[in-house]
């Protein structure tokens, strides 16, 4: 987790700086690093914690370079990878318990970027169906 977390505040340091370009790549390391340590790590509830705040900063970073449709991506395949992650225990393990709090806390952050973000979203999505529309009229 050391690696982790120095890839964090990497990222962070970029992020704060408004490197978003540069705080993406690290997002997205450190995402790789916490994912390998999810079934390796002796505190599962920790990797799974380093997972969930890599994707989520991933995400919003990616939405302050306007890339709604990769940030929506991440939000879905961290939920999916989460939801299979958990299916893989059996109910009664506490595990699962811990990945159903991830799983709210990324539902909730979801909801806030669509808050956040909902007149940006509609209008990059209509300038893109308006770059169709043109295309389509050559």
């Amino acid at each position: 987790m050391d690696y982790w977390k120095h890839l964090i505040v990497k990222a962070n340091q970029a992020f704060t700086a408004t490197d978003y370009s540069g705080s993406i790549s690290l997002y997205e390391q450190a995402a790789d690093a916490a994912q390998k340590q999810v079934t390796h790590w002796y505190d599962t509830k920790t990797a799974l914690t380093a997972l969930v705040i890599s994707k989520l900063n991933l995400a919003e970073a990616q939405c302050r370079m306007d890339q709604f449709e990769e940030a929506i991506e991440t939000y879905a395949t961290l939920s999916d990878q989460l939801r299979q992650f958990q299916d893989s225990f059996s109910s009664e393990n506490p595990i699962v318990g811990h990945v159903a709090q991830a799983l709210n806390i990324v539902k909730q952050e979801f909801l806030n970027l669509t808050k956040t973000y909902a007149y940006d979203i509609v209008k990059i999505t209509q300038q893109k169906q308006n770059q169709v529309t043109f295309i389509g009229v050559s």
